[in-house]
């Protein structure tokens, strides 16, 4: 068995359906759809609450894959400013802020600049779903 014979595969980017594919082999459900400009994201749940991934930057001469994602959810719980500040100056990851209509959002952004693994993107899927019932957590205090 040589050196490299077990490395694992590196993901420079990602298409909607590899995602949704990623999602599966953890167990979870998702499904892509579109936004009224065309461009797709994928639609899921947790904890019964809508999440989505967006795609950024699409690979040069590769449409359809992108070298960014990005989680993201929103609320129409209002959300102030000092509590919004307040997880941003002490916890990573997750931004969280108000929306333009004052109402609570996350996300965490992902780039795939320089390579990952499907392990690293199961991990931050992981992450996503713990992190997400913290925010709810904490703006409900």
């Amino acid at each position: 068995m040589g050196f490299f014979s077990s490395a694992p595969e590196i993901i420079g980017d990602v298409s909607p359906d590899q995602i949704v594919e990623i999602f599966k082999t953890d167990g979870f459900a998702a499904e892509i759809a579109a936004l009224s400009s065309g461009r797709p994201f994928v639609r899921f749940k947790v904890d019964g609450y809508n999440s989505s991934i967006y795609f950024y930057s699409e690979t040069e001469g590769k449409p359809g894959f992108y070298r960014s994602i990005q989680f993201s959810t929103g609320f129409r719980d209002k959300l102030s400013l000092d509590k919004a500040n307040q997880w941003n100056r002490e916890r990573r990851f997750i931004k969280v802020y108000a929306d333009t209509d004052g109402e609570l959002a996350f996300d965490l952004d992902i780039a795939l600049d320089g390579g990952v693994t499907k392990k690293f993107l199961l991990e931050r899927i992981a992450d996503w779903r713990s992190l997400f019932s913290s925010v709810l957590a904490f703006v409900s205090k």
